[in-house]
């Protein structure tokens, strides 16, 4: 039985409806992800940068690439990496999982360099959200 109605190897995501932490945000875009991308992104920052991410991480890196990408230059982009890879030994850092979930793991030639999500830009969708005009934003200009 799935929870969620999209299968994906980052935990806690997934959902195709709005959580109550979302009803208030002022969201312009959403990306949908592929997991290969995930999976690539993880192992790039591991071999490039030294940093040993969970999923979550790795799903925000690639959609901070994205949107640097979809805003195109003069933008300042911020994510958070919010898991160590640590926790995800079973999942994200198994060659084993990651082959039987129908992924592919990654050679070091494919994450020398971010050249991966060049596909991940051409297949990925952006999905507009639609703003609650209603609702005032969370952080207001001049509030402290």
């Amino acid at each position: 039985v799935r929870k969620h109605r999209y299968d994906t190897i980052v935990e806690g995501i997934g959902l195709d409806r709005l959580t109550a932490n979302f009803l208030k945000a002022d969201i312009d875009h959403a990306f949908r992800i592929p997991d290969q991308a995930t999976v690539h992104m993880a192992h790039y920052l591991l071999k490039n940068e030294g940093l040993f991410v969970g999923s979550s991480s790795a799903i925000n890196c690639v959609g901070a690439v994205l949107a640097a990408k979809h805003l195109g230059p003069g933008h300042t982009i911020v994510t958070i990496l919010c898991d160590s890879g640590q926790r995800h030994r079973s999942r994200l850092w198994s060659q084993k999982f990651i082959k039987d979930f129908g992924l592919q793991w990654p050679e070091p030639a494919q994450v020398a360099s971010l050249d991966f999500l060049s596909g991940t830009m051409k297949n990925t969708k952006t999905t507009g959200v639609k703003r609650q005009q209603e609702q005032p934003p969370l952080v207001r200009p001049n509030q402290t």
